[in-house]
């Protein structure tokens, strides 16, 4: 292979390491957005089933 072969190669690689990790990272971050979410709505979700327990 010629020099300029590798260095596309070498390129390609870089590129795609870091798509990939940005997919990664996204996921991650959607995730914990999703969690933390949940976490805030629980308490109004918990008043409301015993509201809606009491109340016919």
């Amino acid at each position: 292979m010629t020099s300029s072969k590798h260095i596309c190669m070498l390129c390609c690689i870089v590129l795609m390491s870091l798509v990939l990790s940005g997919c990664v990272a996204g996921t991650a971050v959607g995730a914990a957005f999703s969690v933390v979410a949940e976490v805030i709505a629980f308490p109004f979700k918990l008043v409301g089933a015993v509201v809606g327990a009491i109340l016919p």
